[in-house]
């Protein structure tokens, strides 16, 4: 029966069937589309890290009542022309434990609708870049005095490239860094430009090339 046995195996090995009488070269051909569906190639970049002590705050307390605060962000084109704008509430969906309703009332999260340019990370290859979801923490002072803190969530820096063409696939290869304040400070300095009072705030530092 075994010598049977090898005698079939054999016979479908020279008519290019499997056991079923299924040509072999159809299988080839499956095997090697669901390799080329499924199988990525990722292609890093050669970036470095510029030193930075996180001179820019990332809070900033406005001489302007709440609402006035608020409407500088809500209705700001800086904002609604580039990111959207949301409740705090989103932050909840992302499972952020920093949210409170009580606290976080008057805030907002930004998704920005486009990466960054890092200024912490560069590479001869091009641009790093960088994207992060913040939350605009809204605080109450007085009557006529707000503090803003920019709280960002997810920083992460563009790395490479990832060609995969299956269904899950992903175009870039990314790494999640610790917030640089450069951003969270741009996004303050937009609230000053849109009160007219950008000049009078300090003015935004970024790390020095040592190139």
């Amino acid at each position: 029966m075994r010598k049977t046995a090898l005698k079939k195996a054999g016979a479908r090995m020279m008519s290019g069937t499997d056991n079923r009488g299924f040509p072999l070269y159809l299988w080839k051909i499956f095997i090697s589309v669901f390799v080329l569906l499924f199988c990525s190639c990722e292609q890093k970049y050669n970036y470095r890290e510029l030193k930075f002590n996180d001179p820019n705050p990332n809070y900033y307390i406005f001489k302007f009542p709440l609402e006035e605060i608020r409407a500088a962000i809500r209705d700001n084109p800086q904002f609604t022309n580039s990111a959207h704008i949301d409740s705090s509430e989103q932050f909840m969906k992302w499972g952020d434990t920093i949210v409170s309703k009580s606290q976080n009332i008057n805030d907002f999260c930004l998704d920005f609708k486009d990466y960054d340019t890092s200024h912490i990370f560069i590479s001869k290859e091009g641009p790093i870049l960088y994207y992060a979801y913040y939350l605009v923490h809204i605080t109450k002072i007085d009557a006529n005095k707000t503090k803003v803190e920019i709280i960002s969530r997810y920083p992460r820096i563009v790395i490479g490239k990832q060609s995969n063409l299956g269904p899950f696939h992903r175009p870039t290869a990314e790494r999640f860094v610790q917030p640089s304040k450069i951003e969270e400070y741009k996004i303050l300095l937009r609230i000053g430009d849109y009160l007219g009072i950008k000049d009078s705030m300090p003015k935004l530092q970024l790390p020095k090339s040592d190139e």
